[in-house]
């Protein structure tokens, strides 16, 4: 199962709108495994953004902002794990999976 993170959190704001409801939040995330150990060790790693357009919840950008780091950025990988899909996550994820077997078991081998 990848590793999944949240390494940036962008909040666009709306010309001088202090109100935080109706943001826009980007979420930049990556999913990541490895496999082996030593010299065989492989690994794999996928990343893209999801966006939260419209952020009507104003909660989210306030507590965003309240919390400590490390729950911060756990909270908005639960956000973009959401707003990818279980199937988005499980493609991710297999597709992981699947590059990390290949690395260990390559079907083309450079000589």
């Amino acid at each position: 199962m990848a590793n999944w993170n949240v390494n940036n959190i962008e909040v666009t704001t709306k010309a001088g709108d202090p109100n935080p409801a109706g943001w826009a939040i980007t979420l930049h995330w990556d999913a990541t495994d490895s496999a082996g150990e030593g010299e065989d060790a492989v690994s794999a790693r996928r990343y893209g953004t999801v966006s939260m357009p419209d952020c009507t919840d104003e909660m989210k950008v306030r507590d965003l902002e309240a919390m400590d780091p490390a729950d911060r950025y756990a909270k908005a990988t639960e956000w973009a794990q959401e707003q990818l899909g279980e199937e988005q996550v499980a493609a991710i994820e297999a597709s992981i999976a699947a590059e990390l077997a290949d690395k260990q078991n390559p079907s083309t081998k450079m000589i």
